[in-house]
């Protein structure tokens, strides 16, 4: 490239105002995505404006983010039915992107296709693509499934969309018919300043023995998530096996009561990144047997944690994992049960697999996912 267009096209993307809206669970890998977007962006030094819309009374990681609130978001429940009851009463009426539909920008950025009615009010957007899950699977509801299907078909109306994985871009070609040069694919990236090897208190913390095998599931418990086969996979292990829960429990609760593991399973809710940290270090073994997903960003903070991982060979996981960790099919109990007990009983093996892992978590930095942000705002711009 000519050296003045480069100079030219540095001072024009600094120049640049990006707004950036979310309108997804906090608590989320899609959010958790976003946030790091933003920050990357802020990094280096382009202009950009965050706004979150909320049906809760939760925070976001963005703390200086813009917060419009949806109807009954200061009315919790524990239940997943009131939680969907919300999120009903706010997406199918449009409360979600109509608290938007005023802002001005040069480029705007929609976290996913509940927004994407905003691109009637400015024609310079990117959407993020993080995957088809509704077009194959049934989450939730049926009226749920129905929106989220008729919101797939309306990703055209973006100018570009920006997809966590190849994976992910095959599908978007080949499901929705959509041009292979309106995608792009933007890799997630882990903060390498908080996810990285280091002895852990967690033990103690949490009050657990030395002779016991902590295993780590995190992430939520739609039928994705797969936890079934993790708590299945409890009973072929000896009993010192434990299991420790990160992220909703909605039907874990009641599974884990149904097969009789509650003193094998700590299960903890959301928690903090400070306190995740400490688990991906201070646990034995990551297990991730979920059943599709568009990227799957806790087996990459799990590889730079050093931590030895099982997961899936369905959708894009394999793509993640790369030559590290083990690949398996996730309803083969038994040779999930084999990989965990060799991981525990062979140290040089495990030691391999970490060393994989670590280097797998490399490919997936803030510098390389700039570069894909860099590309994209060029294109929407020039």
């Amino acid at each position: 490239m000519d050296y003045m267009l480069l100079i030219e096209l540095t001072m024009k993307m600094m120049l640049l105002n990006v707004t950036m809206i979310n309108d997804q669970r906090i608590f989320s890998g899609i959010s958790t995505h976003f946030y790091k977007i933003y920050s990357n962006l802020m990094r280096h030094k382009i202009s950009t404006e965050f706004h979150q819309f909320l049906i809760s009374e939760d925070k976001p990681e963005v703390h200086n983010a813009l917060i419009k609130f949806g109807w009954l978001h200061n009315i919790d429940g524990n239940s997943k039915y009131f939680y969907n009851a919300k999120l009903a009463l706010n997406f199918l009426t449009g409360t979600n992107w109509r608290s938007f539909k005023n802002l001005s920008s040069d480029i705007m950025l929609l976290s996913g296709p509940t927004l994407l009615p905003l691109t009637r009010y400015n024609n310079a957007s990117i959407v993020i693509g993080h995957d088809l899950y509704f077009l194959d699977h049934f989450g939730g509801s049926m009226i749920l499934n129905r929106y989220m299907r008729n919101k797939y078909t309306h990703f055209k109306d973006a100018q570009l969309i920006a997809v966590d994985s190849f994976f992910t871009k095959k599908e978007f070609i080949e499901k929705l018919k959509i041009e292979e040069d309106k995608i792009e694919v933007v890799y997630p990236y882990i903060d390498s300043k908080l996810f990285y090897p280091r002895t852990s208190t967690i033990r103690n913390t949490l009050k657990i023995s030395e002779k016991d095998v902590l295993l780590l599931s995190v992430g939520g418990d739609s039928p994705n998530k797969n936890i079934e086969s993790i708590l299945k996979l409890m009973h072929l292990l000896p009993p010192n096996f434990k299991l420790i829960r990160v992220g909703r429990n909605f039907n874990t609760l009641r599974m884990i009561s149904d097969l009789n593991l509650r003193d094998r399973v700590v299960t903890l809710g959301s928690v903090s990144t400070e306190f995740l940290v400490e688990l991906y270090r201070g646990c034995d073994i990551f297990l991730f047997p979920s059943l599709y997903e568009g990227f799957g960003i806790p087996l990459v903070e799990a590889m730079a944690s050093g931590i030895p991982f099982i997961t899936s060979d369905r959708g894009s996981l394999p793509e993640v994992a790369g030559d590290s960790g083990i690949i398996l099919d996730p309803f083969d109990l038994t040779s999930m049960s084999n990989s965990v007990i060799q991981i525990a009983n062979d140290e040089s093996f495990k030691k391999e697999i970490v060393k994989k892992g670590l280097k797998r978590a490399e490919c997936f930095s803030a510098e390389m996912q700039f570069q894909s942000l860099q590309r994209i705002l060029e294109r929407v711009t020039l």
